[in-house]
């Protein structure tokens, strides 16, 4: 995987978005280690300076702890944390837009509403695989 210009986002913010991703989808349970910075930076192909930048965002957000000399960690109430601030940024940037554009191409609720259904029996139908349902 290689990270880098990505619609004009910064690296460290897409390095975010795969740690966000990594704590979702339960790959870092809360309580947990995660990989070190140079560990990641390796994976993702990025520079570490860039990872702890990351790590140093998602420690001000009380989402990661360090032990000195052992390496980092999940907060037990990370995944809370997270969900909670990602909501937040949800709903106060993409769901204006969103809406918006429902308005803009008069596509009725109750179309969206059926979309969603559809999205959710998909992800529902895996759900013992992917953990979402």
């Amino acid at each position: 995987m290689r990270y880098g210009v990505n619609g004009g986002r910064a690296v460290s913010a897409q390095v975010l978005d795969f740690m966000f991703d990594q704590l979702l989808l339960g790959r870092w349970p809360p309580g947990n280690k995660i990989p070190g910075i140079r560990q990641l930076g390796g994976v993702l192909n990025v520079n570490p300076a860039t990872v702890a930048l990351a790590y140093r965002q998602w420690h001000e957000m009380a989402i990661l702890r360090r032990r000195r000399g052992m390496g980092y960690w999940v907060m037990p109430d990370g995944l809370e944390r997270a969900r909670r601030l990602l909501a937040a940024d949800f709903t106060e940037k993409k769901l204006p837009h969103f809406f918006g554009n429902i308005q803009l191409l008069g596509i009725p609720w109750a179309e969206v509403e059926l979309a969603y259904q559809k999205y959710v029996s998909g992800l529902c139908a895996g759900a013992i695989k992917n953990k979402l349902c």
